[in-house]
């Protein structure tokens, strides 16, 4: 019979208790059995320590019964009628004190006992119980504590245990192998602001999970076996501001089953299954600044996907298979500020859909298929401040006028595009506060100066690029070696032990002045083989300096000063007076020139003044070339003038013949005031 009792006494396997063994000699009744159960499931609803005093009266009368018996059987326990009786009787009256000594510490209130491995402060209220073996809640801890940190147990459940601590603020059971968090056992929990549940193995969250936490605010459901999340789970939780459930299994999401936390700011559902963005679920979450979609299996962002969060400064999309974004994806997000669409299937840069992004600071766009980056990447982002451009690992080419819109960038990071191999000239000057560049693990081979402006720069990082030391670097192995040097200038001037001079913490306090940033013991050499695989700062200084001998200045100056003198008497030649003297008179050209323009029927046209342009259409003094004047003239619409010859002995007039037209002429009848003369 006893061994059946203590069968019947056991605890269920998975609960984190150990099951008694029959060698522990404690004889139980059926009374204390029923007494025990009937205690822990009246603390479910209602532990108040009215409860507690009767469980302790009872335990006292069931102790006086027992020493009463003691007494009764005054004969000496050794005697061979009670051999067999004397070891279950002084087990069970050690069992007894055992079970009396907790219920008067539960009777004393403020008296408790703390767990071995365990750190209780009454003061602060605080206990912690972190990896310290435990299977089962403490059940022994101060009533009042407020913070409990149970991490890295062994703890099974949490059935029945927490309505002992009904003032608790903040609980951590995280890492240890809870497998369901059971229905209605944080009633008691009115208080509660952080539930940290990460870390173990609860495979889904009924409506009843979280019944009477009220005040709780931050809900950590990390790293569990959660599948699904249906509507309700939250209705007591109206204040709740952070929940994290990344790295769960989760699939599906019903519609609305956020609606209740109209006050949640950070919703985590990264690394978790999803093919699509749950959008029914998101549409009334008006208080929501950061939602984390990254590491699901999303493919696509329709136009309607992404609900209009107005309020939402943070969306990572991060590590998916997108390789598409509708156009209007993003219309709905006018505060956005950190975009993360990182590691996804992207061949395009999303220019048009992030155009609509005109407050956004933070940009993360690595990990794409992206071949190019053309003119005006990152068009409309004025207020970008960091962009990332990492491990594109189809990245060519980078147009100069990328960058053009982003006047307020402060940080890029080109990192790790092996096929990138070079950048156009003065690609971040129209970045006037530029401070940070890193271009490491790239394939340049030659940088120059003018691809960065140095003067305005904190920072330049060129580690892993096949750089090739010559005088093209020189540039580059001067800054080097300038702060190489200051670097360990500012090491000789820490303060020694010895030193207590105040003159010496003056001078070792002065800050240097300010240099660019180097990441000097990470930059080699990829080339010539006289330096190769030396850091750049290691490099002597013959290797990057490109001296010219003075027999190379000899010859270049002469080379000079014989292209100089060929032109100036090039120059001289064309310049001289037999070339540019013009004829005083018509008469004064050679006899060939004259019979050229008589054969070509050369036209003296008279030109008024400007004031005597209106009515008068052509002025034109006809040759004798019958030719021109049948071809040109015969069919004119308006009537030229009529003109006496000129000279009908000489085939060109002279000055002297046209002086009668120079003052005055007359057209049609009419006096017309002085001309002048054009020769065609």
């Amino acid at each position: 019979m006893l061994r059946r009792g203590m069968e019947d006494e056991q605890p269920s396997q998975g609960t984190g208790g150990l099951p008694l063994l029959p060698s522990d000699g404690v004889d139980t009744t059926q009374t204390w059995k029923t007494m025990t159960r009937k205690s822990l499931n009246h603390s479910q609803t209602a532990m108040t320590p009215n409860i507690v005093r009767k469980i302790a009266s009872k335990c006292w009368k069931w102790l006086s019964k027992l020493r009463g018996y003691g007494q009764q059987h005054s004969t000496p326990l050794i005697s061979a009628s009670t051999k067999k009786r004397r070891p279950r009787v002084v087990a069970g009256s050690s069992m007894a004190l055992v079970h009396v000594l907790l219920f008067l510490l539960l009777l004393g209130g403020g008296d408790a006992l703390c767990p071995s491995r365990c750190s209780c402060n009454d003061e602060t209220l605080r206990a912690s119980c972190e990896d310290a073996a435990l299977e089962v809640v403490p059940i022994q801890l101060n009533p009042d504590v407020k913070i409990i940190n149970l991490r890295d147990n062994r703890i099974g459940d949490v059935h029945f245990t927490l309505g002992f601590y009904s003032n608790l603020r903040a609980l951590d059971v995280s890492r240890n192998r809870i497998s369901s968090l059971g229905s209605k056992n944080f009633e008691l929990q009115e208080k509660l602001v952080s539930l940290n549940a990460s870390g173990n193995q609860i495979t889904n969250l009924s409506k009843f999970t979280f019944s009477g936490l009220r005040s709780l605010q931050v809900l950590d459901l990390s790293g569990n076996l959660i599948e699904s999340l249906e509507g309700g789970v939250w209705e007591d939780s109206p204040n709740l501001w952070e929940m994290y459930l990344r790295s769960n299994k989760i699939i599906t999401i019903g519609e609305g089953v956020f609606d209740p936390l109209i006050n949640l700011k950070v919703l985590d559902l990264s690394d978790n299954q999803l093919l699509d963005v749950p959008t029914g679920a998101l549409r009334r979450l008006p208080s929501l600044r950061t939602l984390n979609l990254g590491e699901n299996l999303i493919e696509s962002v329709s136009d309607d996907a992404i609900p209009n969060l107005r309020d939402l400064k943070s969306l990572s999309l991060e590590s998916n298979v997108i390789s598409f974004i509708h156009d209007a994806a993003f219309d709905g997000l006018l505060s956005l500020e950190y975009l993360d669409v990182s590691y996804n299937n992207l061949s395009l840069v999303p220019k048009q859909q992030l155009s609509k992004l005109t407050c956004l600071k933070e940009l993360d766009l690595s990990g794409n298929q992206f071949t190019s980056l053309g003119p005006i990447a990152f068009q409309s982002l004025f207020e970008l401040r960091r962009l990332r451009l990492n491990r594109l690992p189809r990245l060519e080419q980078v147009d100069v006028r990328a960058f053009v819109d982003n006047i307020n960038l402060q940080r890029v990071f080109m990192e790790y595009n092996v096929g990138l191999t070079n950048l156009p000239t003065r690609l971040f000057h129209g970045n006037p506060l530029l401070v940070d560049v890193s271009v490491r693990g790239n394939s340049f081979t030659i940088l120059d100066a003018s691809h960065f402006p140095l003067d305005h720069m904190d920072s330049l990082l060129l580690a892993g690029n096949p750089l090739y030391c010559n005088c093209s670097m020189l540039w580059l192995w001067v800054l080097a070696r300038k702060q190489y040097e200051t670097e360990r200038i500012n090491v000789t001037l820490l303060p020694q032990p010895t030193d207590a001079s105040p003159t010496a913490s003056i001078t070792s306090t002065k800050e240097p002045n300010k240099i660019l940033h180097l990441d000097i013991d990470a930059i080699r050499c990829a080339g010539p083989e006289t330096v190769k695989k030396l850091l750049l700062v290691d490099v002597p200084e013959e290797e990057v300096r490109c001296d010219i001998s003075w027999l190379a200045v000899i010859i270049v100056t002469i080379v000079v000063l014989t292209l100089f003198i060929v032109m100036c008497g090039f120059l001289l030649f064309l310049g001289s007076d037999k070339l540019c003297k013009k004829p005083e008179t018509l008469t004064d050209l050679p006899s060939h020139h004259l019979h050229h323009h008589h054969q070509n029927g050369a036209v003296l046209m008279l030109m008024p003044k400007k004031d005597n342009m209106d009515g008068l259409d052509d002025f034109m003094l006809k040759t004798k070339d019958p030719m021109m004047n049948d071809m040109q003239y015969h069919h004119h619409q308006h009537a030229l003038a009529t003109w006496d010859s000129i000279s009908k002995d000489s085939v060109v007039p002279d000055n002297r013949s046209l002086g009668m037209y120079q003052n005055q002429y007359s057209v049609n009848g009419e006096q017309q005031k002085p001309t002048h003369i054009v020769y065609v």
